[in-house]
């Protein structure tokens, strides 16, 4: 058809950090917007047909540009390197609370932003030590879980007591000496405000102790 062009790109699949395909592949099906499209896989490879006109492919291509930058193994953003979220879970073997990861990171002097809305943890950090952090928190996070507290109180003790290497009864102990830890009606322990505003409220109680 006159003025209709065709169009296939390959994609090194090899490069990307992809958790969920089926994911990826809606995303990818929004993000291409022409007469005509369709995809294949051949080995490490996804070919990406695109018929249309020549305009709708040239911004369809951008929009693929945009989306695979997401993805992109290692993506570096204003010198933070994203990782998948997904794939901090899986490697280290359970799931963890983006907000208490990059807050622990980010106080042992890292930069450090956990982007739920793009799934991924943005930082300086190196991978090896952001595994290591992340299996940490959950071991500890699955300790404190008999006691009784909020998921918020959780937070804050455990990213306390890894932070100034006390254990998780002493960062208990010392949240409620310094009135930073409160109980309810049902017998749980809150925190009184955020928990990140109070974290160096309680390294600085340990420091103490």
């Amino acid at each position: 058809m006159r003025g209709r062009r065709r169009r296939v790109v390959a994609v090194n699949l090899r490069l990307l950090d992809i958790d969920d395909y089926e994911r990826f592949l809606e995303r990818l099906s929004r993000a291409i917007k022409v007469d005509y499209s369709s995809w294949r896989r051949e080995g490490d490879k996804l070919l990406i047909e695109m018929v249309g006109g020549e305009s709708s492919i040239r911004e369809s291509i951008v929009r693929l540009k945009t989306l695979l930058r997401e993805y992109r193994r290692g993506a570096s953003s204003g010198g933070l390197v994203a990782y998948s979220l997904r794939r901090v879970s899986r490697e280290a073997g359970l799931a963890v609370p983006p907000d208490l990861l990059s807050t622990v990171l980010s106080a042992m002097g890292y930069r450090a932003e956990a982007r739920g809305g793009e799934g991924v943890l943005a930082t300086d950090a190196p991978w090896g030590l952001v595994l290591e952090v992340a299996r940490e928190v959950g071991e500890r996070l699955r300790e404190v879980a008999a006691q009784p507290l909020a998921t918020s109180s959780r937070k804050l003790v455990v990213a306390a007591s890894i932070l100034a290497g006390s254990t998780l009864d002493d960062a208990v102990r010392a949240a409620v000496e310094a009135g930073l830890l409160e109980e309810d009606e049902k017998g749980r322990l809150l925190v009184r405000g955020s928990w990140r505003e109070s974290l160096k409220n309680l390294l600085k109680a340990l420091q103490e102790r």
